[in-house]
């Protein structure tokens, strides 16, 4: 599979080592692509296109980027260090933070059959819409707000 590598960060130290890493054998070069910040119809071209979003990251208060890869259907391979990896359930598949953790939701994934595959995207769609839409999110908060002042 392809890896398309995209946010900002590229022109840090860290950008760049991860860079010469990745064009060290042309394996690498020929799989792994780099396109900094997307934005606009970019970003949401990659995201339709893309076959699973992956976001192993250290942390996230919310992971918007998240809610938007499930909001396309796409399923989410993160860490559970993103505050939301709870309400993921079946729309993707959740590892730790560290290199273990990411090598095994990818093994997971590329392990899953074709139909499999189209059974998460669809339950990714489902997720979104029950817990990040912005109906499902209100009532929620709402449903909370009255449990505390009911509760006082």
């Amino acid at each position: 599979p392809k890896l398309v590598i995209a946010g900002p960060g590229l022109e840090t130290d860290f950008g760049k080592k991860i860079h010469l890493l990745a064009t060290e054998d042309d394996f690498s070069r020929d799989n792994i692509f780099f396109t900094g910040m997307l934005t606009g119809d970019a970003k949401w071209g990659a995201y339709y296109g893309c076959e699973a979003f992956v976001l192993p990251s250290h942390q996230e208060n919310f992971g918007i980027a998240v809610a938007e890869a499930l909001a396309c259907s796409k399923p989410v391979l993160i860490s559970d260090q993103i505050n939301i990896w709870r309400e993921i359930k079946e729309g993707g598949i959740i590892g730790t933070d560290d290199l273990d953790g990411t090598k095994n939701i990818l093994k997971k994934w590329l392990k899953l059959s074709s139909s499999d595959k189209e059974k998460m995207s669809r339950y990714a769609l489902e997720v979104y819409h029950e817990n990040f839409e912005s109906l499902p999110a209100a009532q929620k908060f709402y449903n909370a707000l009255r449990k505390v002042i009911h509760d006082k």
